[in-house]
């Protein structure tokens, strides 16, 4: 099974990358996206407590998609943390 490489505007990375990765990173980048909607809306709510791992549930799911997409799931969570979770309360 061969994959391509996968290029991002900061790191080349030189592995091959198979048609799970991509699903999983597509699913992570979608959330991503949605998470950065400029207008609050149910759909950026969702996105940002599954990038912040909200609760264990969200969490859970961020840790499956982030394993299926080879990406650290800590990373995601942590840079989410950052963004959305401002004196002790999240952002929606």
């Amino acid at each position: 099974m061969t994959g391509d490489v996968y290029y991002n505007s900061e790191v080349e990375y030189n592995r091959p990358v198979f048609p799970e990765q991509e699903l999983g990173m597509a699913v992570v980048m979608k959330a991503v996206e949605d998470a950065n909607d400029g207008y609050p809306t149910h759909k950026r709510k969702e996105a940002r407590k599954f990038l912040c791992g909200y609760n264990k549930a969200w969490e859970d799911s961020l840790y499956s998609w982030c394993e299926v997409a080879n990406i650290e799931a800590t990373f995601i969570i942590r840079k989410s943390r950052e963004k959305w979770f401002k004196d002790g309360r999240y952002i929606w």
